[in-house]
């Protein structure tokens, strides 16, 4: 399994991002806002990024959280979710070819092939004892 420097690296969506980068990867662009952060300053951020975007709280796993904001007046719901469960929040691009729906039927499908191969695992360990 994953030593506890990189399981805490992954959960830290900004420094995760921030590595990947380095190392050469394409992220989405992204801007980290701490919790008492003014609406304004996020608000002028996300209009550089552009609209679709999500707002996403830095430590968090898998989708927990992440909220969606098609317009500028969704992105004070959107902020205010996530700061009710996390202190840092990025607010992250949204890729031009990517959508919610698709983003959700990815997960399920990778949950899916996982399971999948557990189960298989477990069967063929089921067979040698």
């Amino acid at each position: 399994g994953c030593g506890a420097l990189s399981s805490a690296l992954c959960m830290d969506k900004d420094r995760a991002h921030k590595l990947a980068a380095l190392a050469g990867v394409r992220v989405p662009r992204s801007r980290l806002f701490r919790r008492g952060a003014v609406l304004p300053q996020m608000a002028r951020a996300a209009e550089e990024l552009g609209y679709p975007l999500f707002v996403k709280p830095v430590r968090a796993g898998s989708s927990f959280g992440v909220s969606r904001a098609a317009a500028p007046d969704q992105l004070p719901a959107a902020v205010e979710e996530t700061f009710l469960t996390a202190g840092k929040a990025v607010l992250q691009e949204s890729h031009p070819r990517s959508s919610w729906r698709s983003s959700a039927e990815f997960r399920l499908a990778l949950l899916e092939e996982l399971t999948a191969q557990a189960l298989r695992q477990a069967a063929a360990v089921a067979k040698e004892a």
